[in-house]
């Protein structure tokens, strides 16, 4: 059962989606970038993705508290992410 939030983004619990649809690991990694950079609070951030069997590490600078939040909200929106893992640190100079 999927539900939505921030602007008809869909959640996914990791039984909604049968184990032949779920995308790969590279699928995931492009999906998340895309939405990074297309968010306002994180398009001009230095954030590294890295997607390994649907865990999504995070790792970079952000600029605020906000876009950590953001940055790990936008990686669990995406079908097929069973994890996150958000390394991100906060410093002005992102």
């Amino acid at each position: 059962m999927a539900w939505t939030m921030q602007r008809d983004r869909f959640y996914y619990r990791s039984d909604d989606i049968s184990p032949d649809e779920l995308p790969t690991d590279r699928e995931v990694k492009t999906t998340v970038v895309h939405r990074l950079r297309e968010n306002p609070y994180t398009q001009d951030c230095r954030i590294k993705v890295s997607v390994t069997d649907g865990v999504v590490h995070l790792d970079g600078r952000v600029t605020t508290p906000e876009a950590k939040a953001v940055a790990a909200d936008d990686a669990w929106s995406i079908p097929g992410v069973f994890d996150v893992s958000n390394s991100l640190e906060i410093s002005r100079a992102a």
